[in-house]
């Protein structure tokens, strides 16, 4: 039983899966992308990096790899194991920021994560993914959704996040870039980029602040109270002063995106 405490992402878990918003298909095709990509074969083990609910990860059940889970938020796992119908796999509740992840040295042939892996200390996440990796090599592989820099979503993002600058909140490090050229300066190889799915989109000013309200924090930061809401107030009158109405959609196109890099030797 871990001792961890209770987070801020456990009261998100039950929405999780809508928010996101990723479809089977487009999950099912991420896990089979990790699994060639690393070069996994039957028998190889496969670590995900923030688990979540299991979106991504229960379709690793129909690949011939062995799965295995962590993620900090108990409940977020909850949500993954009501998923699993009855079949079996680890899941672990561990904090991946830290160092001493809870696999065997040499044992996992590939670390993947969907839009977190980036975000964590990049030293650990080197040192770690280098300790576990098994004989022969490992695959570090992030996972993401890229959204056209003019869309809505992505304008409203970039308007939020200077406006917590504005008030002195430090900007989240992040950048699948910037983890892969940190990982190649330690010796490990670039792989190429592969655009997993990619589908249409349509999204609001309102919809993503009604988002943004309904969640703890923004931009990855626990804010003082208060802070949030008002921020979110100026995004809304931000919102309609630059698109109009704010329940006007915009269509665009998002891609399910897979980078990542390897280790022949650890």
């Amino acid at each position: 039983m871990s001792d961890l405490q209770p987070t801020r992402f456990d009261g998100q878990a039950a929405d999780f899966d809508r928010r996101v918003g990723l479809t089977d298909d487009v999950c099912q095709a991420a896990a089979a992308t990790v699994v060639t990509l690393a070069g996994a074969r039957a028998g190889d083990r496969v670590l995900e990096i923030g688990a979540g609910t299991g979106l991504i990860g229960a379709w690793f059940l129909d690949q011939p790899v062995r799965y295995a889970g962590l993620d900090v938020s108990r409940g977020m796992l909850e949500v993954f194991r009501r998923r699993l119908a009855g079949a079996s796999c680890p899941l672990v509740q561990a904090d991946a920021t830290v160092a001493s992840w809870p696999l065997a040295d040499r044992s996992v042939r590939a670390v993947f994560g969907s839009r977190v892996i980036h975000l964590l200390p990049l030293a650990t996440v080197i040192g770690e993914v280098r300790r576990i990796g098994a004989p022969g090599g490992v695959s570090c592989l992030l996972g993401w959704v890229e959204r056209r820099p003019e869309s809505v979503k992505a304008r409203m993002s970039r308007e939020m996040r200077r406006r917590l600058h504005e008030r002195g909140f430090p900007a989240r490090q992040s950048g699948s870039r910037r983890f892969v050229e940190a990982c190649v300066a330690e010796g490990a190889e670039p792989l190429a980029r592969v655009e997993v799915a990619r589908w249409p989109a349509g999204h609001s000013p309102r919809q993503s602040i009604e988002r943004w309200r309904a969640k703890e924090g923004l931009g990855g930061l626990v804010l003082p109270p208060g802070v949030q809401d008002e921020v979110l107030d100026e995004l809304a009158d931000w919102g309609r002063a630059t698109f109009g109405d704010p329940d006007q959609v915009q269509e665009t196109e998002e891609t399910y995106v897979i980078e990542g890099v390897r280790w022949t030797t650890c």
